[in-house]
C-alpha cells in the first residue's frame, strides 16, 4: 500500500432499513399512482400511448397537477415522454373546462 494513501475509516453509522428515504420521484410517482387509482387506471396506462378515454383524463389531471407545482410542460412531457405540444395542448384543454364550469357554476 501507497504510504500517502490513507484507508478510509470503519464507518461509523449503520444504515437503518426502516428509514424510508423519499426523493422529490418518489413523491411525484406517489402522486401518479394516486391520481391512477382514482381514475381506476394504473399508473403504467398513464405513461403508455393509449387514447383511452380515461386513461387520457387521468393523464391531463396529473399534468395540471405538476403544471400547478411549477413544472414546465417541457418537463411534464419528458416525464411522460410526450411532445412539448401535446402537454401544452391539453393544459390549455383543461382552462377551457375550468372555465366553463365555473361559468356554468356562476349563472343561475
Amino acid at each position: 500500500m501507497n504510504q500517502y494513501v490513507k484507508s478510509a475509516p470503519p464507518a461509523t453509522v449503520a444504515f437503518d432499513p426502516s428509514v424510508k428515504i423519499t426523493t422529490p420521484r418518489d413523491r411525484t410517482m406517489a402522486m401518479i399512482r394516486t391520481v391512477a387509482e382514482r381514475w381506476g387506471v394504473t399508473a403504467t396506462d398513464l405513461f403508455k400511448h393509449s387514447k383511452d378515454a380515461t386513461a387520457v383524463a387521468a393523464r391531463s389531471e396529473v399534468y395540471e397537477i405538476l403544471s400547478a407545482k411549477g413544472w414546465t410542460a417541457n418537463m411534464i412531457g419528458q416525464l411522460f415522454r410526450r411532445d412539448l405540444s401535446t402537454v401544452q395542448y391539453s393544459l390549455g384543454r383543461a382552462r377551457v373546462r375550468r372555465a366553463a364550469a365555473s361559468q356554468t357554476e356562476a349563472t343561475p
